[in-house]
C-alpha cells in the first residue's frame, strides 16, 4: 500500500514538472508527514488551457503512481473549475490528454523530484529546477515528441 506522504510527493512533483514545462518559476514545493503539500509558483499568469493542465498534472501523477483514477480535490478542483468556465469541452478534453502526455513523458523527472521531496519535505525553486532537469542532455525538461 502506498502511503499518503508518497502520494503527496508524486502529486506535487507532477504539478512542478507541468508548471516548469510551461515556463513559470517555482518558488518552492513542500509536503508534510500527513500527506499535505503545495507547489508554489513565483509568478505566472497562465492561459486557462495551461492552468487546466497544471491543475490536472498533480492528480494525474498521483494516479499513475497508484493505478487509481485521478481525483481533483481542493485547490486543484477550484482552479480547474475556473478554467472550465472559460474553455470549451474540446479544450478541456485536449487539456486532459495533453496532461497525460506530459506526465507520462516527464515521469522520470517526476519520480526523481518525488524521491528527493520525500527526504527533504521542502525544496526551493532552484533545487526543483536542478533536480528535474538533471539527466536531460541540454539541461531542460525532455520535450514531448511531435
Amino acid at each position: 500500500m502506498i502511503e499518503q506522504i508518497e502520494r503527496a510527493a508524486y502529486h506535487e512533483s507532477g504539478h512542478a514538472c507541468a508548471n516548469i514545462f510551461f515556463g513559470p518559476v517555482i518558488d518552492h514545493v513542500w509536503i508534510d508527514a500527513d500527506g499535505h503539500g503545495c507547489c508554489v509558483r513565483s509568478w505566472f499568469q497562465p492561459h486557462e488551457f495551461t492552468e487546466a493542465i497544471c491543475s490536472l498534472a498533480g492528480p494525474t501523477a498521483e494516479a499513475m503512481l497508484t493505478s487509481e483514477p485521478a481525483e481533483l480535490r481542493g485547490e486543484d478542483a477550484r482552479n480547474y473549475a475556473k478554467c472550465a468556465l472559460r474553455l470549451s469541452r474540446d479544450d478541456l478534453l485536449g487539456a486532459r490528454d495533453f496532461t497525460r502526455a506530459i506526465v507520462t513523458h516527464q515521469w522520470p523527472h517526476i519520480a526523481r523530484l518525488a524521491g528527493v521531496l520525500l527526504m527533504a519535505r521542502r525544496l526551493d525553486g532552484e533545487s526543483v529546477a536542478r533536480i528535474i532537469s538533471h539527466g536531460a542532455a541540454d539541461g531542460t525538461l525532455v520535450g514531448l515528441p511531435m
